[in-house]
């Protein structure tokens, strides 16, 4: 019986969710067209995400992101921390300058 007080929230969550994202302009799965990073034209490497505001980073190879045995894209750095570009690492947030688009 647990199971199914769960069940309904979830499900109006989850609608809730797919109606935002028709809503959105501009998407691709209800992603903003501004955090869809691309590493077409990007040597390989380490990259800030600067749409995300350096909170993130992503590793291209070969024109392509790379993507975790668990399925994700982009790796998070550690709360209090960005990622510096200049030494490939997650600083505190206060010793790094994240570039504006």
């Amino acid at each position: 019986m647990k199971t199914a007080c769960f069940t309904v929230p979830v499900l109006i969550l989850l609608i809730g969710v797919l109606d935002f994202s028709k809503a959105q302009q501009g998407s691709i799965h209800g992603i903003p067209e501004r955090f869809l990073f691309k590493c077409e034209g990007r040597e390989d490497g380490i990259y800030a995400d600067i749409a995300r505001n350096c909170q993130v980073y992503r590793i291209c190879i070969g024109g392509e992101l790379l993507t975790s045995e668990a399925g994700f894209d982009m790796f998070p750095c550690p709360q209090g921390t960005l990622f510096d570009q200049n030494t490939l690492t997650c600083q505190h947030a206060a010793n790094v300058i994240c570039p504006q688009e």
